[in-house]
């Protein structure tokens, strides 16, 4: 263990899979840096003026305990990318002109996190160790629901705005009344919502029953409207 920065296109790091750096983007911005280079494996990136490296890893740049200088690469790294640079507890890293100052994330910087699950377990039983929701089968029966959509691209909210960026297929739910895509996240075996209201829990709800399953809270409890 120990402290590390990420790298990522989410404020939270836990979500850097949702919002990737793709590995095309790494291997272009090694190839273009010449300060930059891949270890013999290939399985950590170098950074000239520091034996500590960069790991690539669920599509974010990670570095532990970085010294100064590789702060401030990796803060140059990040605007090149357009991706946040954060810690552990969720500061995040910027550059003034002068000197690396950290602030704590602004209420819109990101999007609410794991409001309400679709699921066929709870987390006292290990969720759905018996009946899990496969991410093939979701997709498949989201792409024959009315109002949702099967898309390779996510709206994100990055350094320099919101912008919509590749991503691994996802559903989302179209037929909210304020216009908002949301979307329904796969998370191993369940369904995740960032933000949940009850036109949301109300589709969630009829999501469920298709799939036999059931919306429940953070605190594994059943919901109902």
């Amino acid at each position: 263990m120990g402290y590390e920065l990420h790298i990522c296109r989410s404020v939270s790091h836990s979500h850097s899979l949702r919002y990737p750096i793709s590995a095309a983007e790494v291997e272009a911005l090694v190839q273009r840096s010449p300060d930059l280079g891949f270890t013999d494996d290939r399985q950590a990136i170098t950074v000239a003026g520091t034996d500590r490296v960069l790991h690539f890893w669920e599509n974010a740049l990670e570095a532990k305990h970085p010294p100064d200088h590789l702060i401030r690469r990796m803060v140059a790294i990040g605007a090149e990318l357009d991706a946040w640079v954060t810690g552990d507890e969720g500061e995040i890293y910027s550059w003034n002109g002068q000197e690396i100052e950290t602030r704590d994330p602004a209420e819109d910087d990101e999007p609410g996190e794991g409001a309400a699950w679709i699921t066929r377990g709870c987390a006292a039983a290990g969720r759905n160790d018996f009946a899990p929701i496969v991410e093939a089968e979701w997709l498949a029966f989201a792409a024959g629901l009315d109002g949702f959509e099967v898309r390779s691209e996510i709206g994100a909210r990055l350094p320099s705005g919101p912008r919509p960026i590749p991503c691994p297929p996802i559903a989302i739910w179209t037929g909210h009344p304020s216009g908002e895509p949301v979307p329904f996240w796969f998370d191993e075996d369940l369904l995740e919502i960032d933000v949940l209201d009850e036109p949301t829990l109300r589709c969630m709800l009829l999501v469920a029953a298709g799939l036999d399953a059931e919306v429940q809270d953070r605190d594994d409890q059943p919901l109902t409207v």
